[in-house]
């Protein structure tokens, strides 16, 4: 399935960039470029149309020749047996085999790639990126709220939230749309809840940066300059509420800042590790409109020391640890199987609890690609021991990136998508053998942080260098450094976070907990980070992603060569031979046992402890 999953993505992506670069109508009018697009010679259903006959049609062929081998035809079937029974049996096997699994794999690629392009295709033409690519234009729109409201990133603004336009009009006519945007306002309009629908007055326009395609902003009193307003007249509102937020969300949403107003009553590392540790949001980020009880000018964030830790914990290498991934889904799901295997509870009513404690958890965290991905898999996890199968983590990341991507294919160009699928494969393939090896010199819990951040990093190095061109060379050692307080702190803040309402003393308490946990996290990357050696430099772009995955390559031929060489050594010197067989090298009769410092240390310890308690005895 790794292989079907490269092939998603790759079919995926490559048929965004292209047309992004080739086809895309709007990118040609926004860089005033003039071209004759594919879609607008043969037609978009009839582009759409041939795709998918195309990818019907390999899937038709792929099925006819697993038909055919599997016993429609008894002259493959002769062939196979008869191919069985002399030696050469398992080379015709292998060719099927390998002419099954590259048509399965051209079928995923041209699927993925057809969704790719169909996404594209509908987007561009959506009628509120046509309206925002002609030019800027005021307009009066429907939109219903996908996020919680962040600090603006943009100058002159207050607030920002993510949205989804429903309807927009433009001088009187109005159409439907479903175009993702992102809304700009001021303070007077920042009290908006999440999953409620609004009538904005706005001007829309295509997007300079982000991942957003069309910003709408709000136009404020002073930006609009209405005389009327000015000498008392009555003026119409930029901003009304036509549907409120359902119950789910008022409560999570009023969690959200009851459980932010409290972190505000930490220290200054408090402020702003405590929410991303927790809910995988910086506390700079969030917008607060009402302040907090204390009404202490203490209560704000400083942005220069905001600023400055943020930068410390991406050059020290533990920034991830700031995002929702696996791991609050991970303690949450070992804690409801251990309540329920205590209770007895049968199998489909232990995943009843696991899936709604995943879909419960996701929806009180921030919204991000991190927390799909982790969501998604949760919830396959959750679902498949109920057929009786193990659940595997390999084959469940294949199949939920391939179905996420296939639903959604933005999420092939998402950085934190990409991310949170590399680290979760390469922990889950590489971290366990190299933990053994490491086992034999380090203490077992050690060797177990060091090999999973070490695969984690080697993962996600080229990803990373894509988005900040610097390769943080110690982040091994300040993720040993922070490792035995994230789990803790984490716990402490979701029990901070779910307490927040009813109990807020209580969280109060769990929130300072969890500060404990953050400072050492922040006294790390300060002083990590913040060393000179702490980054190295590295070419941006494919360029640089491309030559970190050549040096990762080199890197792992190079420990293996090493590792063969040493084993080579030993056996000759172990059994006094010039030279061993082929046999040996391999590893096949094994290789001499030989005690790290940590076992001699722990036998030291033992034995004299030991004898000091026989002699207090006798």
């Amino acid at each position: 399935m790794i292989s079907c999953l490269l092939a998603v993505w790759f079919g995926s992506v490559t048929s965004q960039v292209l047309f992004e670069r080739y086809l895309s109508p709007i990118t040609a009018a926004h860089q005033q470029v003039f071209s004759t697009h594919l879609y607008d010679v043969v037609g978009t259903p009839s582009l759409i149309l041939s795709l998918t006959l195309l990818v019907c049609c390999l899937i038709v062929t792929a099925l006819w020749i697993r038909a055919t081998l599997v016993g429609g035809t008894h002259r493959f079937q002769s062939l196979l047996n008869n191919a069985q029974e002399n030696q050469g049996g398992s080379l015709w096997t292998d060719l099927f085999g390998l002419g099954l699994h590259l048509m399965l794999l051209c079928s995923v690629l041209l699927a993925s790639a057809s969704t790719g392009l169909a996404h594209c295709i509908v987007r561009d033409r959506d009628v509120a990126v046509l309206t925002a690519a002609s030019h800027k234009t005021v307009v009066d729109a429907r939109v219903r709220v996908l996020s919680p409201t962040m600090v603006s990133e943009r100058r002159g603004f207050d607030c920002r939230n993510d949205i989804r336009v429903e309807t927009i009009t433009v001088s009187g006519v109005s159409a439907h749309s479903n175009a993702k945007a992102r809304m700009y306002a001021n303070r007077s309009d920042c009290r908006v809840q999440q999953q409620a629908v609004y009538q904005v007055h706005a001007q829309v326009e295509m997007a300079t940066f982000g991942q957003s395609r069309v910003w709408l902003t709000l136009i404020s009193e002073k930006r609009s300059g209405d005389a009327n307003h000015s000498s008392g007249q009555n003026s119409r509102s930029n901003l009304v509420e036509l549907s409120p937020a359902n119950s789910i969300s008022t409560m999570v949403t009023r969690m959200q800042d009851t459980f932010l107003r409290l972190t505000r009553r930490l220290d200054d590392q408090g402020k702003i590790l405590v929410p991303g540790l927790t809910m995988g949001v910086m506390g700079q980020d969030p917008f607060i409109s009402v302040q907090s009880d204390t009404n202490n000018d203490n209560d704000d964030i400083v942005p220069a020391y905001a600023a400055q830790l943020t930068r410390d914990c991406k050059q020290a290498g533990i920034m991830h640890l700031m995002a929702v991934s696996g791991g609050h889904f991970l303690l949450l799901g070992v804690f409801v199987r251990k309540i329920c295997v205590c209770l007895r509870f049968p199998e489909w009513l232990k995943a009843s609890l696991h899936i709604t404690s995943i879909i419960a958890l996701a929806g009180v965290m921030y919204p991000s690609d991190s927390v799909l991905r982790a969501q998604a898999m949760g919830l396959m996890a959750a679902v498949i021991p109920i057929s009786g199968r193990r659940s595997q983590t390999i084959s469940v990341l294949s199949w939920t990136a391939i179905t996420v991507i296939l639903f959604d294919p933005s999420m092939a160009c998402s950085f934190g998508f990409a991310l949170s699928c590399a680290a979760v494969l390469a922990i889950s393939t590489c971290s366990q053998p190299l933990s053994i090896v490491f086992a034999r010199h380090l203490p077992r819990t050690i060797a177990e942080s060091l090999a999973t951040t070490l695969m984690a990093q080697a993962a996600t190095m080229p990803i990373q260098i894509l988005m900040s061109p610097q390769v943080p060379l110690l982040s091994p050692l300040a993720n040993l450094m922070v490792s035995p307080f994230v789990d803790f702190a984490t716990v402490c803040g979701l029990l901070g976070l779910m307490t927040a309402c009813c109990l807020p003393g209580l969280a109060l308490v769990f929130v300072q907990l969890a500060s404990l946990g953050t400072s050492v996290m922040a006294f790390t990357a300060s002083w990590l980070g913040g060393s000179s050696v702490g980054s190295l430099p590295w070419p941006s772009g494919c360029v640089g992603a491309l030559c970190a995955v050549v040096i990762e390559l080199a890197l792992i031929l190079l420990m293996r060569m090493v590792l063969i060489q040493w084993r080579l050594r030993l056996l000759q010197k172990d059994s006094g031979w010039g030279r061993e067989p082929v046999e040996m090298l391999t590893g096949r009769y094994g290789a001499p046992y030989n005690r790290s410092w940590w076992e001699r240390l722990r036998q030291w310890w033992t034995q004299s402890w030991s004898l000091i308690s026989s002699n207090r005895n006798g």
